[in-house]
């Protein structure tokens, strides 16, 4: 291309010495197609300097990765969303091969391998391989090939563009692992539900009315279990659908705070749970039934991990125009780790298999929900070995406006 550019340059000044010695006048008449051709030629050139920028703009600005391979595998060009992916910079790779950066590319997600008919080439159009990040992090893509080809055919270079899917895979596995965990916890109190009616049916056990009593406690534990993962699933559908949190108003915080430690009362007659709260009532902007939830969830959480001959401990106090209410047990700790990750929907230390607490990870997260949305905050002070204390803070009522509104 430069060749012929210099070989026309020659021939246009020639042209113009040759105008010039049959007649000067002459020139004039060279002067204005030449002028015409050059303004056309800047025209082009500019244009195809635009069109250039434009692409590489487009390439720089993508959300997903895309890279230049030549035939021999080794990288030509490098995306920023590339170095985002992967966590290596253009310096760190180019030249070198891109089925080593990329390493296992020839993975398809299920265990198998894709041979491809060259080492240097893509495995297939579109494939997805687990890929380990700069960090050691690891993560899955999905990756796509078009081949540019010569004019004999031949391959000039390889653009892959890869799609980081390790956010999708990641909410693939919670599903899995969300039906698997809420199977688990439906037949864990339907199964003696289900045995101890057969067995009164059928007469088989003692029917006896101390033993029919105790059998009634048992079912009645059972079915308020079902009950409370039933509610659990109905509140999460309700905050992801952001249908509300409910209408807040003035409520005495102690009011839902002793009727949960009632009820929790009755159906563990063995355990203790003590309240620690002022004589005075204490007004929040809040939603009774919120409060109540959140209450019910963390004394649940508390009387599953603290020992059965340990109490648990309820606080509610006021400070700084706020009400706390702290809920104490004397259960295994949190890892300071998790300590924000346990908030988490779905999110739980444990197996849900092989732990014995029960549950499906969705209360913790429901009640943090519950609490910003009535404008506190919900937190966790723990150790491993020293316990777990859950506490959250609410905004006082206005006292004066609610004496207004009523007086």
């Amino acid at each position: 291309v430069n060749a012929l550019h210099y070989a026309g340059n020659i021939a246009l000044g020639i042209l113009g010495a040759m105008a010039w010695t049959i007649t000067p006048p002459g020139v004039l008449l060279v002067g204005f197609p030449l002028a015409v051709f050059y303004t056309a030629y800047r025209t082009m050139v500019r244009s195809l300097r635009e069109g250039d920028r434009l692409r590489e703009l487009i390439v720089e600005n993508a959300s997903d990765g895309i890279f230049v391979a030549a035939p021999d595998c080794s990288i030509v060009s490098w995306n920023p969303a590339m170095e985002r992916i992967t966590g290596l910079s253009a310096d760190e790779v180019v030249g070198k091969s891109w089925r080593d950066v990329l390493s296992p590319a020839n993975g398809n997600g299920d265990g198998m391998v894709r041979q491809s008919a060259s080492p240097c080439q893509p495995p297939a159009e579109a494939w997805f391989a687990p890929m380990t990040r700069k960090d050691g992090t690891s993560a899955w893509i999905l990756c796509s090939s078009n081949i540019i080809a010569g004019r004999e055919g031949r391959t000039k270079a390889i653009v892959i563009v890869v799609h980081d899917v390790t956010a999708e895979r990641e909410a693939e596995q919670l599903k899995a692992d969300f039906v698997a965990t809420i199977s688990h916890e439906l037949r864990t109190p339907l199964t003696p539900l289900k045995g101890f009616l057969s067995s009164l049916i059928e007469g088989t056990i003692d029917d006896g009315s101390d033993a029919r009593r105790e059998y009634y406690r048992i079912m009645l534990r059972q079915a308020n279990r079902l009950e409370r993962l039933v509610t659990e699933l109905l509140e999460v559908s309700r905050i992801e659908s952001n249908s509300g949190l409910g209408t807040t108003y003035p409520v005495d915080l102690s009011s839902p705070l002793v009727e949960q430690i009632r009820t929790f009362a009755e159906e563990h007659p063995a355990r203790s749970i003590e309240l620690e709260a002022p004589e005075r009532p204490v007004l929040v902007d809040a939603d009774p039934s919120r409060i109540g939830l959140v209450s019910s969830n963390l004394i649940a959480n508390a009387l599953k991990y603290s020992p059965a001959d340990k109490p648990v401990r309820v606080n509610l106090s006021v400070e700084d125009h706020r009400a706390t209410v702290s809920i104490r047990d004397e259960g295994p700790g949190i890892p300071p780790s998790e300590h924000e990750r346990i908030f988490d929907r779905f999110y739980q230390i444990e197996n849900h298999l092989t732990r014995p607490s029960g549950g499906v990870g969705l209360g913790l997260y429901i009640c943090r929900r519950l609490v910003e949305g009535m404008g506190g905050r919900l937190w966790v002070d723990s150790k491993p070995g020293q316990g777990s204390t859950f506490s959250f803070s609410l905004p006082l009522a206005d006292v004066n406006a609610l004496t207004n509104i009523l007086g």
